[in-house]
């Protein structure tokens, strides 16, 4: 694997049920206290299992997760699907359901000596929760974990450290980032490029999940499927009818293509978030096009995102959050840009029309709502460009491991049509002005973004004279626009007058119409009108060349990450040592012209250990209770049984010791002077000497 010595993981087909026989049991006590639960028939011989908990969805039932709950429980897991009081599926529908969440997840613990004859009882590992959910239940559990962590909600059995992972599956995203918010939790998103329901509309409502997404300061990931509908998700419809299933869009895929995935996904992240597996931490990390499941439908189009949270030991070049100019980093360092009009900018698509407007470069961008204030920067080139970053000289390269950064072609933009990405490189430049250009093809695939509504357009001829153009006959006009490109600029329904130049011959004219929210023009239409009232142009969205209609385009952006050592095997041999500076080239060699939005440009120091919400309450010694964990100020250690405590020692990762402590069991530990991360607490008592680990968080 790399970090210690070499090695390698070796992993079977994980879309396919495990080596565990399941067992599925539903429980109805009352109408909110219902339940489907799915556990290993040998739990008994297993141990306590991680524990998964799936909400429904508005006009769903907790009976549609069947694939969900065989799969993981196959893997060992305890799965619980349960009955979610959603309401009408609006703000007030999250919020009900994060209440039945807690509620049957409390039942459950406490209840589980008499639940299903008492099997589950002493079985459940609540300490390693993954909750998830489809649609409305796709906010629920992170609502309901916002109400646990700002101490709305105190429940009896559980705290909000117990679960280690939320996933949302296609979520809704009524509340703001006071009330639904995942903070540092490990926090994922599977999205459907064709979702007709939540998939990212240019417009502020409650269909841009991605907004809740960006709120994430935990390691966050996304899996976003091409030509997925909402319905496809879950597991009732009988059929693959696309009328039930919520999709808009071309190359339409349904449960069969769909299902492998979540699966798949699922299980990698909960083997890393739950157990520890480090093997599953690959599939998150790594693009998809070049590392993903086996199993999976060869002709799916899958972008994933991935970012270390805010607790990993990293570097951070350029967030584009601080310092929001173009010519200052981050860390307060210069930069230098030879391309096209950068710009950092809010992640919002201000005209809803999902077009390029070089006025309004963040067209396609879904990610904030509210208050929310995700950024990035975006940019393009003619015949090449170069970003160069001056990185602060108490910056050592050699202690980190990866460079990693976020990268998107901005929707529509006309020079992504040749877009080349085997001429994007990442250089490195140390004092000796030595240098190494790293091409970003071997590291990920930057393919377009799913092409849901192109419109459609017509050319035609129009010999000089005065022209009118009516577009009307929907009752829908903030869904329609057009335009034609020097003449009438981007607008609605509505008449307008332009002029043809005197020419000598027919004048090519385009015409493009777009729909922003998916569903056609209805019974819109568009007609020209010569100085003489003769129509000379008819069309509707429908003609033309564009793929079918669909909510628009999203700017997907996939994760780069690159080993530092790749640097190590460049030709004039930089000082990693030494101070250096960072940079970005693009199109120098083959002068292609294009565009991208980058992100989150970050210097990271892997480790094994897991993340901060990966550490169990209770660690590796039986006699051994060490809380809180995470901790800020202070620690307590407590045993029980005959053992009494003699000293502790806490040490970093590394095994370097910061702290010795000789204390009875009645004294705090006080940790407020270590810096953020994960420390090995060793622990001697009169009967062993135990290692424990846990975080130390300033909250």
């Amino acid at each position: 694997d790399g970090l210690s010595a070499a090695g390698f993981f070796v992993v079977g087909n994980i879309t396919q049920p495990g080596p565990f026989q399941v067992v599925v049991q539903d429980w109805t006590e009352t109408e909110e206290l219902t339940k489907r639960v799915w556990y290993p028939q040998n739990l008994a011989e297993l141990g306590a299992r991680p524990f998964v908990v799936i909400s429904h969805g508005w006009t769903h039932e907790y009976t549609y997760y069947d694939h969900i709950g065989e799969h993981l429980a196959s893997y060992g897991y305890v799965v619980m699907s349960h009955w979610n009081d959603v309401g009408s599926g609006n703000a007030a529908g999250t919020n009900s359901a994060s209440f039945s969440l807690i509620a049957n997840v409390e039942h459950l613990l406490a209840g589980q000596s008499d639940l299903f004859g008492g099997v589950l009882d002493g079985y459940i590992d609540h300490h390693h929760m993954c909750w998830t959910g489809h649609s409305t239940g796709g906010e629920t559990p992170v609502r309901a974990y916002t109400r646990l962590r700002s101490g709305q909600i105190i429940a009896a059995h559980f705290d909000w450290q117990d679960v280690q992972l939320i996933s949302s599956i296609c979520p809704v995203a009524f509340l703001n980032g006071d009330q639904s918010n995942p903070y540092d939790v490990n926090y994922h998103q599977f999205v459907g490029g064709a979702d007709t329901d939540a998939s990212g509309f240019a417009a502020d409502g409650y269909f841009q999940p991605l907004s809740i997404y960006e709120r994430s300061t935990g390691n966050r990931q996304l899996t976003y499927i091409h030509g997925a509908g909402h319905e496809v998700f879950h597991d009732f419809y009988s059929t693959e009818a696309w009328p039930d299933s919520l999709a808009s869009g071309p190359d339409l895929v349904g449960k069969a293509q769909v299902h492998p995935v979540m699966k798949s996904y699922l299980l990698a992240m909960c083997e890393w978030y739950l157990k520890g597996n480090r093997a599953g931490k690959d599939f998150l990390t790594r693009n998809y096009a070049h590392f993903h499941p086996m199993g999976l439908d060869d002709s799916l189009v899958i972008t994933n995102e991935y970012r270390d949270g805010h607790y990993t030991d990293k570097y951070v070049v350029d967030d584009f959050q601080t310092n929001p100019e173009n010519t200052l980093m981050s860390s307060g360092a210069e930069a230098s840009y030879l391309l096209i009009e950068p710009e950092e900018i809010l992640m919002l698509d201000f005209d809803g029309s999902f077009a390029y407007d070089a006025n309004q470069p963040s067209n396609g961008m879904t990610r904030a709502r509210f208050d929310d204030d995700p950024r990035c920067t975006v940019f393009s080139w003619g015949v090449g460009g170069v970003i160069y970053m001056q990185v602060p000289e108490d910056v050592d390269m050699s202690m980190y491991d990866m460079l990693s950064f976020r990268v998107s072609m901005p929707t529509r933009h006309p020079q992504n049509d040749s877009l080349d990405m085997q001429d994007f490189h990442v250089f490195y430049t140390d004092q000796e002005m030595n240098a190494c250009y790293i091409p970003v093809s071997p590291f990920a695939v930057i393919s377009p973004p799913y092409q849901k509504d192109e419109g459609g357009e017509l050319h035609i001829c129009l010999p000089t004279g005065e022209y009118t153009v009516e577009v009307g006959g929907t009752a829908f006009s903030s869904e329609t626009f057009f335009e034609i490109p020097g003449y009438v600029p981007y607008n609605t329904t509505g008449t307008y007058s332009f002029e043809i130049p005197e020419s000598e011959e027919c004048l090519p004219v385009d015409i493009f119409m777009y729909d922003t929210y998916g569903d056609g023009w209805d019974d819109g239409d568009l007609t020209i009108y010569n100085a003489d009232g003769d129509t000379v142009a008819y069309g509707t969205l429908y003609f033309g060349f564009g793929p079918e209609p669909g909510e628009g385009w999203q700017n997907e952006f996939v994760t780069v990450r690159i080993p530092i050592d790749v640097l190590r095997s460049c030709d004039d041999q930089p000082d990693l040592n030494a101070p250096f500076n960072l940079g970005f080239s693009f199109g120098m060699g083959e002068e292609i012209p294009g565009a991208l939005a980058i992100d989150d440009i970050e210097l990271i120091k892997l480790s094994p250990e897991l993340t901060v919400n990966s550490v169990p309450l209770v660690q590796s010694h039986d006699n051994i209770l060490v809380y809180p964990n995470p901790a800020s100020d202070h620690l307590f250690v407590q045993t029980s049984g005959s053992d009494f405590l003699k000293s502790i020692d806490i040490s970093d990762i590394s095994g370097r010791s910061l702290l010795q402590v000789k204390t009875d069991l009645r004294q705090p530990i006080d940790v407020s002077g270590l810096p953020d991360g994960v420390y090995i607490l060793r622990v001697e008592s009169a009967g062993s000497v135990s290692s424990v680990r846990f975080v130390r968080l300033n909250q």
